[in-house]
C-alpha cells in the first residue's frame, strides 16, 4: 500500500516535471523568437543604432543591448560594446565628453529623457556627428536603465554649416551695400513683419526696432505727410497685384527731412494669412535729391542767362557714330530761325535740314574735325556755321 502511494506521488511529480519542461521550452522558444525579431528589426534601422545601458548602484556602466548599427556609427562591433561599455565613452570627441556625461547625469537625477548632439572619433580616425536620445527608468536594486537611440547626423551638420556660411556671405554682402536689403511680410490683417535684416530697416526709417508683427502705422508716422499716402498706396497695389514698386519719400522734419527710396519685388505669401512677401532695397537718397534740386536751380539760372543773350546758344554732342545730337538750345533759337526747339532736341537731322545745302558739307567737316580732336586729344573746338 505504501509502495503504491509512493509510486503515485512519483508519477505525479514526473508528470509535473514534464509539463514544466515543455512550458520552459515553449517559453524559451518564444523568448528566442522575440529576441530574433528584436534583433531583426533593430539591426535594419538605417543610419542608427538601438541600445540599452544601465548604471549600477556602484556607479559603473554596462551595456545590456545594442544593435549592429553601432558598427557603422562608431566603427566598433556590437560584441565589443557588450563586453566593454567604455568603448562608447572613449569614442566621444574629448571636447564633447563633459557635455555628454553631464546630460546623462542630469537625466539620471531627474529621471527625464535627454537628447544631445556630439562628435565621435571613429576607429579609422575620422570625426562624425551623432545625436543620442535616451529615456531612463528605475532598474533592480537601485540601478538606472536607459533605453536609447543613436543616429548619425553628419550630413545634417554639413548642410547646417553650408546654410550658415551662405547666410554669413549674404549678410556680408548686404552690409557692404550703401543701402539696406530687407524682407518684409504683409499679413491679411494689415500688420507687417520684417523677416530679414529688420534692425537695419528700422535704423534706416529712424524708428525704434521691434520684433514680430507690428502696425504699419508706426512706419507711416515717421514719413512726411505729403508722401505717406503715395507710399502706402504703392505698397498695397504691389501686394495685391504682385507687381514691383519704387517710391521716393521724405521722412518727417524731426529726422532732418531725409529722402529715402524703396524698391521692392513681391511674391505670393503661400498661406491664406499672408498677402505678400517683399524682397526690398531701401537707401538714403538725400544727397541725390539735393543735387537734383541744385541742378534744377542751375538749369533755371542757365536758361535765364542764355535767353538774355542777343543770339542763340546751342550745344551739340558728337556721338561715336559721328551723328551730332543737340543737347541744349536757348529760347532765342526759335526767334532767329523759327526752330521747333523740342524737335531740335529729339531729331539730330532737323537742324541740319534747315541749313543751306552749300553750307552743310563744310559744317559737317568742321564738326567731324572737332569730334576727332576731342576723341584723340581731349581738347574742345568751337564750331561756326
Amino acid at each position: 500500500m505504501l509502495l503504491l502511494l509512493i509510486a503515485g506521488y512519483v508519477g505525479l511529480w514526473l508528470r509535473n516535471l514534464r509539463r514544466e519542461l515543455v512550458l520552459r521550452r515553449e517559453s524559451e522558444g518564444r523568448i528566442e523568437a522575440a529576441q530574433k525579431l528584436l534583433r531583426e528589426v533593430t539591426d535594419r534601422i538605417p543610419g542608427g543604432a538601438v541600445y540599452q545601458y544601465q548604471r549600477k548602484p556602484d556607479g559603473s556602466l554596462c551595456t545590456n543591448f545594442v544593435s549592429d548599427g553601432i558598427l557603422a556609427l562608431l566603427g566598433v562591433t556590437r560584441e565589443a560594446v557588450l563586453r566593454d561599455y567604455t568603448l562608447i565613452l572613449r569614442s566621444i570627441f574629448p571636447e564633447d565628453l563633459p557635455r555628454v556625461l553631464a546630460a546623462v547625469e542630469e537625466s539620471g537625477r531627474s529621471m527625464t529623457a535627454y537628447q544631445i548632439e556630439y562628435r565621435v572619433v571613429l576607429a579609422t580616425g575620422g570625426v562624425e556627428w551623432v545625436r543620442g536620445s535616451a529615456v531612463p527608468r528605475p532598474g533592480a536594486d537601485g540601478a538606472i536603465v536607459w533605453n536609447g537611440f543613436l543616429i548619425g547626423i553628419s550630413e545634417l551638420k554639413r548642410a547646417e554649416t553650408q546654410m550658415r556660411d551662405a547666410r554669413e556671405q549674404v549678410d556680408e554682402i548686404t552690409r557692404s551695400l550703401p543701402g539696406v536689403v530687407y524682407q518684409a511680410c504683409l499679413y491679411i490683417d494689415g500688420s507687417i513683419e520684417l523677416l530679414y535684416n529688420g534692425a537695419a530697416y528700422f535704423k534706416l526709417i529712424g524708428i525704434e526696432p521691434r520684433s514680430g508683427r507690428f502696425d504699419y502705422r508706426r512706419v507711416v508716422e515717421a514719413i512726411h505727410e505729403s508722401d505717406a499716402e503715395a507710399l502706402t498706396e504703392a505698397m498695397y497695389q504691389s501686394a495685391f497685384n504682385l507687381t514691383p514698386f519704387s517710391v521716393d519719400f521724405r521722412l518727417r522734419a524731426a529726422d532732418g527731412g531725409r529722402w529715402l527710396r524703396v524698391d521692392a519685388v513681391p511674391r505670393a505669401g503661400g498661406s491664406p494669412e499672408v498677402v505678400a512677401i517683399w524682397n526690398a532695397y531701401g537707401q538714403d537718397i538725400t544727397d541725390r535729391k539735393r543735387l537734383e534740386q541744385e541742378l534744377a536751380a542751375t538749369g533755371k539760372q542757365l536758361r535765364e542767362i542764355t535767353d538774355s543773350i542777343p543770339g542763340a546758344v546751342l550745344q551739340t554732342r558728337m556721338r561715336a557714330d559721328a551723328v551730332p545730337r543737340v543737347e541744349f538750345t536757348s529760347g532765342r533759337l526759335n526767334q532767329i530761325q523759327s526752330v521747333d526747339v523740342q524737335r531740335a532736341l529729339n531729331d539730330p537731322a532737323y537742324l541740319l535740314d534747315r541749313v543751306l545745302k552749300e553750307d552743310r558739307a563744310p559744317m559737317m567737316q568742321a564738326a567731324l574735325r572737332a569730334f576727332h580732336t576731342l576723341w584723340n586729344r581731349g581738347t574742345i573746338t568751337s564750331l561756326q556755321s
